[in-house]
């Protein structure tokens, strides 16, 4: 009887790290894809920024299309070594520039909250 009891309570015990280990780990990826939305978000409000500046001192106009290569002296100088046309989210989908007057969109997150 008492060997019944043993057993009993290793498998419990099995079943509650098991248990706790997937609740982790969960977790864990949640944050994760948080922490990359966010970073999306950033560099969409960093490639807007540049998008103004460009507009404002080019003189262009809502409609007016642009490039990467337009943007770059009016992005951080790590996006400069780093970026690849038209860029990349942190969670994989890559970014959409758009005219000038169109906020930037994301392949995975949409546009810019």
């Amino acid at each position: 009887m008492m060997r019944w009891r043993i057993v009993i309570i290793g498998i419990l015990a099995l079943l509650f790290a098991v248990t706790v280990f997937l609740l982790v780990h969960r977790r864990r990826e949640h944050i994760a894809a948080i922490a990359a939305r966010r970073s999306c978000q950033n560099d969409r409000w960093l490639i807007q920024s540049a998008k103004d500046q460009l507009a404002a001192e080019l003189d262009m106009t809502n409609g007016t299309q642009i490039t990467s290569q337009q943007l770059m002296p009016y992005l951080p100088a790590v996006w400069k070594t780093n970026w690849v046309t038209p860029g990349n989210c942190p969670a994989g989908g890559a970014f959409a520039l758009g005219p000038i007057g169109v906020y930037p969109r994301c392949s995975v997150h949409g546009e810019i909250e």
